[in-house]
């Protein structure tokens, strides 16, 4: 599981409900999720701020087991 679908879940939000907050089509998150897509950074930096990310955007993508908190 990488670390956005851990922040996601976190938030209790599902998929539409980021999409909605950043704007993005629900498909391009389940993509982003599942690693088939690596967000274009402008959409990544729209989906960490939706989800109140304080650390870089690309530190969504890590692995949400090998990442630290």
């Amino acid at each position: 599981m990488i670390r956005l679908t851990r922040e996601r879940e976190r938030l209790g939000w599902s998929k539409q409900r980021l999409a909605q907050e950043a704007r993005i089509s629900p498909p391009y998150i389940s993509q982003a999720e599942s690693s088939r897509r690596i967000p274009y950074p402008r959409e990544l930096e729209r989906i960490a701020n939706a989800l109140g990310w304080d650390g870089a955007p690309a530190g969504l993508l890590e692995d949400a087991d090998d990442a630290r908190d």
